[in-house]
This record gives structure tokens, C-alpha cells and sequence, in this order.
């Protein structure tokens, strides 16, 4: 008389059976079935079903998941696991664990994945990654800007002269 293989075991051979492994399910049909889906793992060995990955963290392996790391952002179940924030050099996360990425701020520029950083006088900064024109020089013979963490160059009056994009000179 055979035996009919209970959930949370596989068919080792005719003649036995093992309890599931992590980073599988056994649902009872006498097959080990990995938890291979972007968003599905298992940390305990004997189950019957992969556990559901949650925002802020991403699968690392079938058998475990990993906080999410500053510069990704993890949106949690049926959204493609751990992606790094870019969005056209207009986003940023500085803190772990996290669903979304950060837009960064008007009078700052991208500085890397997991920075904004301050736009330097001279500069104006419309928040974007700093190689993509997130910090743009001002440039123009007519406009400069003194202070930091601005979005616009401000336009030197007819009285003044530019000296850098910086600073101007009463004449």
C-alpha cells in the first residue's frame, strides 16, 4: 500500500520521503518546488509555502531576504525587487530600508545614488544628477549667483561687473 506524501515533504525515492528544505515549498504532490518568484522565499525548512518579500527589503537567495541598502529603493510584492534609484539622475535614498526613493530637492543635484548635495554659489540647481545638468555653471557674461542652494543665476546689474559667477564689482 503506498502512502500518500503529507504538505511539507518531498519523494526522496520509492521509499522515502524528506522534509522540505529552506528556499522551497512542499504542497503535498511528493515534489521540493523552490521559492523562484522575484518576491517569494522561504527561511524554514518543512513548509508548504514561500513567504511574501515586504517593502523595504529584497530576496537574497530563495531561503532569505536583505534590508534594503541606502541608494535602492525595495517597493515590496509584484514590483521587481531591489531597484536602484535613477529616475533620470533625479533621485536619491539616504536611508535604508525604504519602498521609494527620495526626488531631489530644488538648489540641490544628485551627487550619487544615495546623495543629494547642496548647488555651490556660482551655480544654480534645478535637481537633477550633477553630470546631466543638475549643477549648471552660470555661465552667461551677464548673470552670477553669491549664494548656494539656489534653482536660478541672478543677472548682474548695469552698474556692476561680473568678476566670476560668483562675484561682481560695483564699477
Amino acid at each position: 500500500v503506498c502512502v500518500p506524501i503529507e504538505a511539507t515533504y518531498y519523494k526522496a525515492s520509492n521509499s522515502a520521503r524528506n522534509s522540505c528544505t529552506a528556499g522551497n515549498k512542499c504542497t503535498g504532490n511528493g515534489l521540493q518546488t523552490p521559492c523562484a518568484a522575484v518576491d517569494q522565499y522561504q527561511n524554514l525548512g518543512g513548509q508548504a509555502s514561500c513567504k511574501t518579500v515586504q517593502a523595504g527589503q529584497y530576496k537574497n537567495g530563495n531561503a532569505q531576504v536583505a534590508s534594503c541598502q541606502r541608494g535602492y529603493k525595495c517597493p515590496g510584492p509584484g514590483n521587481g525587487g531591489r531597484q536602484q534609484c535613477n529616475a533620470n539622475g533625479k533621485e536619491y535614498q539616504d536611508a535604508t530600508q525604504q519602498s521609494a526613493c527620495k526626488v531631489v530637492d530644488v538648489g540641490y543635484y544628485r551627487a550619487s545614488a544615495e546623495l543629494q548635495a547642496e548647488c555651490t554659489a556660482g551655480n544654480k540647481c534645478l535637481g537633477g544628477a550633477k553630470s546631466t545638468g543638475g549643477e549648471i555653471a552660470c555661465s552667461d557674461g551677464a548673470d552670477y549667483q553669491p549664494q548656494k542652494r539656489q534653482s536660478s543665476c541672478v543677472a548682474v546689474e548695469a552698474t556692476y561687473i561680473k568678476v566670476t559667477n560668483s562675484v561682481r564689482l560695483l564699477v
